[in-house]
């Protein structure tokens, strides 16, 4: 009966001591982003727990460790779901047990694979690139909010890498990262360790290399602002929709800043212009007394206002998207939102589901725009729209590239989140934008910081919200040359899948080995 009782008690404190350091890992990856912002650290050290707990451990307990360290890593970083309209409880753990599969299946590959070749660390590096990538492109499930990569945004040179193989191949250094330090406090496997960090070494030269050789003094610059508003959801607008566009303009006229030549205003900032030809035409005659090019997020209706203004006419449709306007034209040039947020702007599937009303509630939806594009501006430039969510999507921003946009644009509504850090979480996606693209970036953000980014990623303006206004400017280069990643995608990907492929064939699949003797083939 002691010995039952000591092998229980092994078990029990085992189980427990794994917890801990389950938990530990999922606290290590909380603190990589906002509002902690301490990734340059914990971001490569937040798989090694987990790694620690799977390594050769049973399927079953692999995949159940991965599972728990999802479920409470999500917990920290998405906590501020809580905070927005008409969320429960429920949703969260519908959307926080879904995200936790990815973890558990890649923690199940680590379980079978980690303890192995340096062939084995990459496979397993791999495995977490494609998982995150299906992660981002899994319909209207997808959401590529808070990769690996994007704990890294403070790491100038390592996002160096982005340019070439975009956000992927970040992630993949940064998980070879904590490969290496697993590797390195499991006493026998230095070697290893030390052959996963010389790519992230490497990445870290060449990011050195670019940054020093890379001289954007000679490029055409144009000075641009970014407003930030304060319209929290909960705060009672003017009732007047008019009045609303006047204060708006009184504003912008109060606080322009200096030798401006582009402004660009939150999503939502003009809500139903339409409806107030004299105050549209007063925009027009603003930009053209300024010779200001101003971009404008617009919408028939608003999110957050209590009581909600809903101008709708005959649609039960939505309009969003931004009105470029320009010194030189009679007429805005108009970009509608053509990738929108499921359950919040479009109901998926709605023509083979029907969703119960206590977990999708009836809203009216938004109008998905026609393939973005971008837009001809004064001073010889392009400009590429991203409303709010379709900045987190790599393939927008390269389609926007690819239409020859020099400069991008991110207008958003933070109003949803109510100040918290989804904000500055979002803004991690314009900056990975930025670097693969190498593209300046101006955001424009209500209830988030705005903020002027340049070719590599690197924040060079930024205001905190302090009243119910302010602007983040600076004078940004205008880049004209494609990058790698905006020319041929996500090739990086495409090559972890071959890898990882060849790697679980050659492990996986049973093979009779095959001697030659002369011109004999022998099977043994």
């Amino acid at each position: 009966m002691e010995s039952v009782n000591n092998i229980s008690g092994a078990l029990s404190h085992r189980w427990i001591l794994s917890g801990t350091l389950n938990l530990t890992g999922s606290a290590l990856f909380v603190t990589a982003y906002p509002p902690w912002n301490l990734g340059l650290v914990t971001g490569w050290l937040a798989l090694v727990p987990l790694i620690a707990v799977v390594a050769g451990a049973p399927a079953t307990r692999a995949v159940l460790f991965g599972w728990l360290f999802g479920l409470a890593a999500n917990l920290g970083v998405f906590a501020w779901l809580f905070v927005v309209p008409g969320f429960r409880w429920y949703h969260f753990l519908l959307l926080d047990a879904y995200l936790a599969f990815y973890p558990a299946v890649w923690s199940l590959i680590v379980a079978h694979f980690v303890r192995g070749s340096i062939a084995a660390q990459m496979g397993v590096a791999s495995a977490w690139v494609l998982l995150e990538y299906v992660r981002a492109h899994a319909g209207f499930l997808a959401l590529p909010w808070i990769t690996l990569a994007q704990s890294q945004v403070e790491n100038t040179v390592l996002l160096q890498t982005a340019p070439l193989f975009g956000e992927p191949a970040v992630t993949f250094l940064v998980v070879l990262g904590n490969l290496a330090i697993w590797n390195l406090l499991s006493g026998s496997r230095t070697r290893i360790a030390m052959l996963c960090v010389f790519p992230v070494l490497g990445a870290m030269v060449l990011g050195y290399y670019v940054l020093d050789n890379s001289d954007l003094s000679v490029k055409t610059h144009i000075r641009v602002g970014a407003l930030g508003t304060d319209l929290p959801a909960g705060k009672v607008p003017p009732p007047d929709l008019e009045a609303r566009l006047n204060a708006l303009l009184e504003k912008l006229e109060q606080s322009l800043p200096l030798n401006i030549q582009i402004v660009a205003l939150p999503e939502s900032a003009l809500v139903n212009p339409n409806l107030f030809p004299t105050q549209t035409a007063n925009l027009q005659k603003w930009a053209n007394q300024h010779q200001v090019t101003l971009i404008a997020g617009v919408a028939e209706a608003t999110k957050f206002d209590h009581p909600q203004i809903n101008l709708l006419t005959s649609s039960s449709n939505l309009r969003s998207g931004a009105w470029i306007i320009t010194p030189t034209a009679l007429v805005p040039q108009q970009y509608e939102k053509s990738r929108l947020v499921p359950f919040a702007e479009e109901i998926p599937l709605r023509e083979w589901i029907t969703w119960p009303t206590w977990l999708v509630p009836p809203l009216p939806e938004v109008t998905r725009g026609p393939t973005p594009r971008s837009y001809p501006v004064p001073g010889n430039i392009q400009v590429g729209i991203m409303i709010c969510w379709e900045s987190l999507f790599a393939d927008h921003a390269r389609t926007l590239i690819n239409e020859d946009a020099t400069l991008l644009v991110m207008l958003a509504n933070e109003g949803w989140f109510g100040g918290t850090a989804a904000g500055a979480q979002h803004n991690l996606t314009a900056r990975m934008r930025a670097a693969e693209t190498h593209r300046s970036v101006g955001v424009a953000s209500n209830m988030g910081p705005p903020l002027i980014i340049d070719p590599f990623g690197q924040l060079i303006a930024g205001n905190s919200p302090d009243s119910e206004i302010h602007w983040a400017v600076a004078d940004v280069p205008i880049v004209t040359e494609r990058t790698f990643y905006a020319r041929f995608g996500d090739v990086f990907v495409l090559g972890c899948g071959m890898f990882m492929l060849a790697f679980l064939i050659r492990r996986l699949v049973p093979t009779h080995g095959i001697r030659f003797r002369g011109n004999k083939e022998i099977l043994q």
